[in-house]
């Protein structure tokens, strides 16, 4: 059964419905391109377009049910990415559809990484959200007590954090 399901849902991701946007069918063709070509203005145009296709192949495995594609999926985008918030986001994305696979210790490097790079930004409101999230994957990798600690450091670190800001509810204010 499990080799059934996962080839319907290969398939599924292989033939999109036709109204699927033209750089969301093929995400290895621009992946590759953009790998193959030299630095340059090209190869950032090259880039950003495979970025684009491989987050919407993203969301569309997991609107298929497939969170474990859609990680690989991102994975391969946050290797074409350099701008923080941009890899953060795609850090935090990746974190939601690992855990969604049950996939807890790959999510939690996700939102480690998240984490890091929302400090170096200086985002505190998203350092707060990345937080909660380390601790709901710490919960899913049974490591309960750690994530506790976790999750009460970063309440005493960010609860100075406005009361109109929703991220630290997270955390339990």
């Amino acid at each position: 059964f499990g080799l059934a399901k996962s080839l319907v849902f290969f398939l599924m991701i292989r033939r999109p419905p036709r109204s699927t946007p033209r750089e969301a069918l093929f995400p290895y063709t621009t992946l590759c391109r953009s790998r193959a070509s030299a630095d340059g203005p090209e190869a950032d145009a090259l880039a950003g377009q495979a970025r684009i296709s491989l987050r919407a192949a993203a969301d569309r495995a997991t609107a298929l049910g497939a969170p474990g594609q859609a990680v690989t999926f991102l994975e391969q985008a946050i290797e074409l990415t350099s701008d923080g918030p941009e890899r953060a986001s795609l850090h935090e994305q990746a974190g939601r559809a690992a855990l969604d696979s049950a996939r807890a210790t790959i999510a939690l490097g996700h939102y480690e990484e998240a984490t890091a790079i929302w400090v170096a930004v200086g985002d505190r409101s998203s350092q707060a959200r990345t937080v909660a999230w380390q601790g709901l994957a710490l919960s899913m990798a049974r490591l309960r007590d750690e994530g506790l600690v976790r999750l009460a450091a970063g309440w005493e670190h960010l609860r100075d954090l406005g009361p109109d800001d929703p991220n630290p509810v997270l955390l339990g204010r």
